[in-house]
């Protein structure tokens, strides 16, 4: 099941987590996974653990990525990730052959070639990093079954006939293409994987994480830390605020029958469909449209939403409003899969007082001008 906690505070969610973690951690060599989206959050965590418990040992530190990879892959299989680099480099190869990177299109081949009409090194190398880096994107981003699509880029391309895409079919067009060389049928990373491992004699297979949750079936309980009785250890996620689209639609599929547990800042209450501007006249435009609305419209039509809800007044911070409007879409994507049972705790004084940053903190968490500014500038000398 997954269970998700939002707060305002950074440091009273951190607080909660560590409560949970120290009630299901009870042997020290089987510790309960944590997922952090960067080193630095993680350090973080570890000095607030110690500063509330004096030490920290064996924590199970992972990120998202290295977490669903683990326990996607067979037991006894071995298998690494497919990485941007490595695919870049294929696709330098593939293009470098005869007259390979005049075969995609108009347009690529006048950006490799130039006026001169001979390969140029130089964007062949820019090109391949940013086609690896959005195939890879792609995958994670357009997964089958997220927001009520049956297919995703994984089935869409293997179609001879048919886009995924509206709007940009030429470029999309050229896009298909290549990728179904790398990955399609008797594909060109297949054959070079197989070179590889007669020139090492090691049987490696590399592979995407959405690749290896559309051949695997269930996922390898054996990589799992558990307790004493022999289940499955809660998965912990601290911070994780913003990621793809199927590490949504995978950690779904886990939380059917494992303990999920996420928790995750929500530093401004513009972040929640029903907020309004505490200023603001009761007359004001209130908010009409839920997340689950807005976004199922806007994956309809297969865009983006341009123009941002009229709800604020001409004097609102249009950086807070945009941020507010991302952060509110990450928020409902993470209710939607518990149909919005969660815990939220929205309270930031605490036992801090009234300080500058406290004030900061209020003024964002409410969409309010900070009218004290300059007396909290003096009050904190």
């Amino acid at each position: 099941m997954l269970h998700l906690n939002f707060a305002l505070d950074l440091e009273k969610l951190a607080d909660d987590i560590i409560n949970e973690i120290k009630d299901v951690w009870k042997d020290p060599f089987e510790a309960p996974v944590v997922i952090f989206p960067d080193p630095k959050l993680e350090q973080w965590f570890r000095l607030r653990w110690i500063k509330k418990n004096g030490a920290l040992v064996n924590l199970n530190a992972t990120t998202i990525e290295r977490f669903l990879f683990d326990i996607l892959v067979g037991e006894g299989e071995t298998c690494r990730p497919l990485t941007a680099e490595m695919l870049a480099n294929v696709i330098i190869a593939y293009l470098s052959q005869g007259d390979q990177w005049k075969n995609l299109d108009e347009e690529v081949t006048r950006y490799l070639g130039g006026t001169a009409g001979k390969l140029d090194e130089n964007h062949l190398f820019d090109f391949a990093q940013k086609t690896a880096a959005l195939f890879l994107e792609y995958e994670r981003s357009r997964p089958q079954g997220f927001a009520g699509k049956k297919e995703g880029f994984l089935d869409a391309w293997k179609k001879k006939e048919g886009t995924f895409f509206k709007g940009k079919l030429a470029r999309e067009s050229w896009q298909k293409k290549l990728y179904s060389v790398l990955f399609h049928g008797d594909s060109l990373l297949n054959k070079v994987f197989a070179v590889e491992e007669k020139r090492t004699g090691f049987p490696t297979k590399y592979d995407t994480i959405p690749y290896l949750y559309k051949e695997n079936s269930a996922f390898n309980e054996e990589k799992l830390p558990r307790d004493e009785a022999g289940k499955p250890l809660s998965v912990f996620i601290f911070g994780l605020s913003g990621m793809g689209q199927f590490y949504r639609v995978i950690l779904q599929d886990y939380a059917q029958n494992h303990e999920v547990h996420a928790y995750i800042q929500n530093p401004c209450m513009e972040f929640w469909e029903d907020a309004r501007p505490s200023w603001s006249s009761s007359d004001a435009p209130a908010r009409s449209k839920s997340w689950a609305a807005d976004y199922e419209k806007n994956a309809e039509n297969e865009t983006e939403a341009e123009d941002v809800p009229e709800v604020w007044k001409e004097d609102e911070n249009e950086l807070l409003a945009n941020w507010g409007r991302s952060g509110r879409d990450n928020i409902a994507l993470w209710c939607q899969a518990t149909n919005y049972d969660f815990k939220f705790k929205g309270d930031l004084r605490g036992e801090k007082g009234k300080t500058l940053l406290r004030e900061v903190q209020d003024a964002i968490a409410n969409r309010k001008p900070l009218e004290s500014l300059d007396e909290a500038i003096l009050q904190d000398g």
